[in-house]
């Protein structure tokens, strides 16, 4: 192994204190499904890699992923996984030193849930599939509704118990509703949290992406702001970005701000198959947000986004990147062609990233659609349905 691949491998850095405590990526099972057997593949890779948490996204307007004992949800989506095949994941990946960070969208994004409980699932917009048909896009819940809470309860009530680290992420991106109304919503489900917490005798760190309403005070010195700018976004990361000014990127920037900070960055998607954002752009953002972090001390986590898909392999690179930049952020931008091919030869070392079992590879699909020679082929819903 060269001193370049070492230096971006997990035994390099153990005698080191890494710069983000929290290093993660993402698997976005609420669009595409991922079966148990490939998450555990990518698990084991990650760790080989240095990253310590994984966002399991259980749901979004395309797909619930997960199907409770508690309510409905998931119990008509055919490749959603049990609650004790989720339980068998989160002991797998603690296992390998990676904590199963759940991402339950709590007010947004929640077309999928309007399947099950139509009654309290509104808004959104139509976006035409060419050749599928028209699916619906960033719905919501009833905000601060007893019937959205209770809803949210009996999901938390199923999480709290097995998760092995005090991190849940709540969403709350992209909301299409007043701000007022957004904020009793917010702090509505922050109370709920805590309720639901204390009866498992735990204290929860909730997360939530930073274009959500401020955290009341009674939460900010607890609860972490997710800020969000992927390789695709052309204004880059910083104060000249409007995007992440709307998020506060100044406000959690300053000397002094003591409110946590996780930065979520890499590869953003369109909604065609296989839009990934590019790796020389992607491994560009992931290293501004390290860099941008680097000496601020409220800033504790970096986090590779994945969106859409569900050929995880092909975010691997991304993975990788965050896994080196959250170790040891550059000191300015690294070359892109001599960071890619160091990151090549160190998944090269790696059978499973390499050399996968094919029991270990899902169908590919994107946005709850199930591909075909790189094109949209069946919806997974409504082909499920007919079969």
């Amino acid at each position: 192994m060269s001193a370049e691949d070492f230096a971006i491998s997990r035994q390099s850095n153990t005698a080191n204190k890494p710069r983000y405590p929290w290093r993660g990526f993402m698997i976005d099972s609420g669009r595409s499904p991922n079966s148990l057997a490939k998450m555990k593949r990518i698990v084991r890779i990650c760790s080989e890699l240095g990253l310590n948490f994984c966002v399991f996204r259980e749901g979004d307007d395309e797909l619930c992923a997960v199907k409770y004992r508690t309510n409905r949800l998931g119990s008509e989506d055919p490749y959603a996984l049990t609650m004790e095949q989720v339980e068998e994941f989160v002991d797998y990946a603690d296992s390998y030193g990676i904590k199963v960070v759940p991402e339950i969208e709590s007010l947004g994004h929640s077309t999928a849930k309007g399947r099950y409980y139509p009654d309290i699932v509104s808004g959104g917009f139509e976006h035409q599939y060419e050749g599928i048909g028209v699916h619906i896009r960033k719905s919501h819940l009833a905000p601060a509704d007893p019937r959205s809470y209770e809803l949210l309860e009996s999901i938390y009530e199923e999480w709290f118990p097995i998760i092995r680290s005090p991190l849940v992420h709540l969403g709350l991106d992209e909301v299409r509703l007043p701000a007022e109304e957004q904020a009793e919503h917010l702090e509505g489900l922050l109370e709920l949290v805590d309720r639901v917490a204390k009866r498992h005798n735990k204290q929860i760190i909730p997360i939530i992406w930073a274009d959500a309403p401020q955290t009341p005070s009674k939460w900010r010195d607890r609860v972490i702001r997710c800020l969000w700018a992927y390789g695709d976004d052309k204004m880059r990361v910083g104060y000249q970005n409007p995007h992440l000014i709307k998020q506060g990127l100044r406000e959690l920037s300053e000397p002094g701000c003591t409110e946590l900070v996780f930065m979520a960055a890499g590869s953003g998607s369109g909604h065609t198959p296989y839009s990934k954002t590019n790796y020389e752009h992607a491994f560009l953002n992931l290293a501004e947000w390290a860099i941008w972090g680097k000496d601020r001390p409220n800033f504790i986590g970096l986090l590779a986004v994945q969106w859409s898909g569900n050929m995880l392999d092909d975010w691997l690179p991304d993975f990788a990147c965050a896994a080196e930049y959250g170790w040891n952020p550059p000191d300015g931008i690294p070359d892109f062609e001599t960071q890619m091919a160091r990151i090549r030869r160190r998944l090269s070392q790696i059978k499973d990233a390499v050399d996968p079992d094919p029991a270990e590879v899902d169908p590919p699909a994107w946005d709850g659609i199930w591909l075909k020679d790189g094109k949209w082929f069946k919806d997974i819903i409504a082909s499920t349905a007919k079969s």
